[in-house]
């Protein structure tokens, strides 16, 4: 079992991080070392408990077909999902599938990441969605994120998350709305922030906060990947 030694290990939030395990299906990760077929884990919220698990083997949870969605062959044995489109409150975005699909070379397309904490939407999808957030909110006016991390934020008293309009993620034969909980996020001054950012290329990550409080289940023999909210404890 080959580990490695990180002296210098950084996260697209947090200014330090302890250490990154690797589940990519390469064969110097710690799944492709071990060798199994199936993986699965789940993260709780901070409300939700601070116990996370990862499976590897038999003890992996693959939950039933109508949870699951086609896994893609890509890049760096990276976990590629097929998305086929984006809903906010209702309604479908005018989103090509261009913006989500691989190119014949091998690049953009959707990358299922639990080591990107936010979901990131290449520019032009990612134009679609903030202003179908910023038209379903407009009564409220937003504000910019102190923090430089969020696109936009709200300090509104009277916001709530119960009043936001749902975000549904269109992946092959399964729909994953995102809990209004994994929608937003406070930053330090307390606002409510948009948790998903505009990536700087033309490819797309669903991050760790999006599918937290859901059992992520990994089935090589199969290429299929289970998406479905549970108690992670």
């Amino acid at each position: 079992m080959v580990i490695g030694c990180g002296h210098y290990n950084l996260d697209t939030v947090e200014d330090y991080s302890p250490g990154v395990v690797g589940l990519s299906r390469e064969p110097s990760s710690l799944v492709g070392q071990i060798g199994f077929r199936h993986v699965s884990y789940c993260i709780p919220s901070e409300d939700k408990g601070s116990r996370s698990s990862v499976k590897i083997g038999l003890p992996a949870v693959i939950t039933e077909e109508n949870t699951q969605t086609p896994m893609l062959s890509g890049k760096g044995g990276l976990y590629y999902l097929s998305l086929e489109g984006i809903s906010i409150g209702g309604a479908r975005l005018n989103i090509p599938r261009s913006v989500f699909d691989m190119t014949p070379e091998g690049d953009g397309g959707v990358i299922m990441d639990s080591g990107t904490s936010f979901t990131l939407i290449a520019p032009e999808g990612f134009g679609a969605v903030k202003q179908a957030v910023l038209d379903a909110l407009s009564e409220f006016k937003p504000v910019e994120d102190s923090d430089k991390l969020y696109p936009f934020c709200y300090d509104d008293g009277r916001f709530k998350l119960e009043t936001t309009p749902e975000i549904v993620f269109h992946f092959t034969r399964l729909d994953f709305p995102l809990a209004a909980g994994n929608t937003w996020i406070r930053n330090s001054q307390g606002h409510f922030c948009l948790a998903i950012r505009e990536s700087v290329g033309n490819f797309n990550i669903f991050g760790l906060y999006q599918h937290r409080n859901a059992n992520v289940g990994f089935d090589f023999n199969n290429n299929i990947v289970s998406l479905k909210y549970t108690d992670c404890q």
